[in-house]
């Protein structure tokens, strides 16, 4: 069961507009009556799918089109009818929206009393997939009310339940080992969390003053034993200790840091070479714990006597008591290596697996609530710790993520659900994306579907909408509904170009902009133009042509 045409007679701004969404069949009006036309099955083209794509400038009414489906489910005083087509009989059947269907139809199409019983009836399910943050929904794009027919899976629905994070995070994870093992993949997928050894940033930070060489041996001493520890945890990790004592390791210079930023603004560097200073000498002189050696560090404070390594570094800004608060800098340091001993404890006592690094120490965790819990513990670090450990799906970029989450969500509720009669909604499908992912995006989309293994029965049905010209470049003219207003707000469609067109004419001739050029520059270069004709161009004019791209408009504007 597909919909193939939606006829709004009147929904918020709309009045008498006509969307053909594809099939073997449009609904045509002539002389005010309706009639049934045959047109071309373009399913072969998307690999034996129903795709439509509705483009149009923001605030058109392309929203307004898809809200009028989902409105058709309940009461509503909006006045239209959806059409579908049986894929199975050949049938038509009209799902009229508080009108008649008109008599020019009654005999060629079944005419039903609104959509939700017909719905119901033939297994037909809404989901529609979009990247829309809670931050835009709350600005107007969030519907309060729900229908069973229908399902959320925009961004911002999994946003606010911990039940529904759950759920999002196991999905990306489902489909991201899925595509791994359909594309032949090897590298392996899960969440990751990340530790960066910050030890030679440590090395370096203090060997580059002049209090290096009192302690020179000291410091050398010192840091054998730091390495020795790290490399000896490294190879046993799988115990809570070990864990711990290679993150501190690990973390010893964003530590100190944040120790130091319990001061002012004027003594931190001072007292993070103290800190430093005294932390190899406890270090090189007696190691049983880092924590311990950092605990030192902090208490050699209280000794005025130990303040004079201080004269000896570039400044000559002193500090006094007054300067630090040692109580808060030793609350400071527990909470750090509590915290991190609570996220060894919990990463040893899950399961995980290493990511390959040979720097660094990274885990793959595949439990959700493992992954809150560790990252409930690690907002708790002070701001330079924290930043010194790193978390997620693989590194993942804000575009590949609002790819697979379209993708993922898809591969989801249609792996469920096969025998249902499914229309996905694409809202804005080009939200993020590179337009490299763009160029390749329904390509990769209808992979997807195909791999799915549908029966033809059952094929989902695809209606996106989008403002990019790549996109739409993808599909047939005839399945690509471009909306317009004129100048008292009246909606229309027109025709649009698309499959075989290039990019610059589908940007005026398809997705009906004024220029390839942006606003901005094209006024400049209408500007250029009129002073090279005058005669009257500028040295400043001249520049701003050599910067120019295109060579034969930058040759003849020089030469006047």
């Amino acid at each position: 069961m597909k919909l193939i045409h939606i006829f709004i007679d009147s929904h918020k701004s709309i009045r008498s507009l006509h969307v053909s969404l594809g099939g073997p069949y449009c609904v045509d009006t002539t002389s005010d009556k309706m009639h049934i036309r045959t047109r071309a099955d373009t399913t072969a083209y998307y690999r034996d799918h129903h795709c439509s794509a509705i483009i149009g400038a923001n605030g058109v009414g392309k929203s307004s089109i898809l809200d009028f489906i989902e409105t058709s489910l309940y009461m509503t005083d909006s006045v239209g009818i959806l059409f579908f087509f049986d894929d199975s009989d050949h049938s038509l059947h009209a799902c009229c929206i508080n009108m008649d269907l008109p008599e020019t139809l009654s005999k060629t199409v079944a005419s039903h009393d609104g959509l939700e019983d017909f719905a119901y009836e033939h297994n037909i399910r809404i989901v529609k997939i979009n990247n829309i943050t809670e931050a835009q929904s709350r600005l107007g794009y969030e519907k309060q009310y729900k229908h069973p027919v229908v399902q959320n899976r925009s961004l911002d629905n999994y946003s606010r339940l911990k039940s529904r994070r759950k759920r999002y995070f196991d999905n990306l994870l489902r489909y991201f080992r899925w595509s791994s093992i359909s594309e032949n993949t090897i590298e392996d997928v899960g969440f990751e969390f990340k530790f960066h050894d910050a030890i030679e940033k440590l090395d370096r930070s203090f060997t580059a003053t002049k209090t290096y060489n009192e302690i020179q041996e000291q410091y050398e001493n010192a840091s054998r034993t730091l390495n020795s520890i790290k490399h000896r945890n490294r190879k046993d990790e799988h115990t809570p200790d070990n864990l711990t004592e290679l993150l501190l390791a690990f973390n010893i210079h964003p530590i100190i840091t944040d120790l130091s930023s319990e001061s002012s603004t004027e003594v931190r560097h001072q007292l993070s070479l103290f800190l430093k200073y005294y932390f190899f000498k406890s270090l090189s002189f007696e190691y049983s714990s880092l924590q311990k050696c950092l605990e030192d560090s902090v208490e050699a404070l209280r000794y005025s006597e130990n303040w004079d390594i201080i004269k000896n570094s570039k400044t000559s800004i002193s500090f006094s008591p007054n300067d630090i608060d040692i109580y808060r800098m030793q609350e400071t340091l527990s909470r750090a290596c509590n915290i991190l001993r609570n996220i060894s404890h919990h990463l040893c006592e899950i399961p995980r697996r290493p990511s390959a690094n040979e720097i660094d120490i990274g885990y793959y965790v595949d439990d959700f609530y493992s992954v809150s819990e560790i990252i409930g513990l690690a907002n708790q670090l002070p701001r330079n710790t924290l930043s010194n450990i790193s978390w997620g799906w693989r590194g993942i970029s804000t575009g590949e993520m609002a790819r697979s989450h379209v993708f993922s969500e898809t591969y989801d509720c249609l792996k469920k659900n096969k025998r249902d009669n499914t229309i996905i909604i694409l809202d804005e499908a080009d939200l993020y994306l590179h337009p490299e992912w763009q160029r390749s995006f329904l390509h990769s989309y209808l992979e997807l579907l195909e791999n799915i293994n549908f029966s033809k029965k059952h094929k989902p049905q695809i209606i996106l909408t989008t403002h990019s010209p790549i996109i739409v470049s993808d599909f047939l003219p005839d399945d690509i509904v471009s909306l317009t207003k004129d100048n008292h707000g009246v909606l229309s469609t027109r025709t649009s170009l698309g499959f075989g067109t290039n990019l610059t004419n589908l940007f005026i001739d398809g997705m009906h902009v004024d220029s390839t050029f942006g606003e901005h520059s094209r006024r400049v270069i209408v500007t250029l133009m009129q002073r090279a004709q005058d005669g009257s161009l500028t040295e400043f004019d001249r520049s701003l042509i050599k910067e120019m791209g295109n060579k034969y408009v930058r040759d003849y504007l020089l030469k006047k």
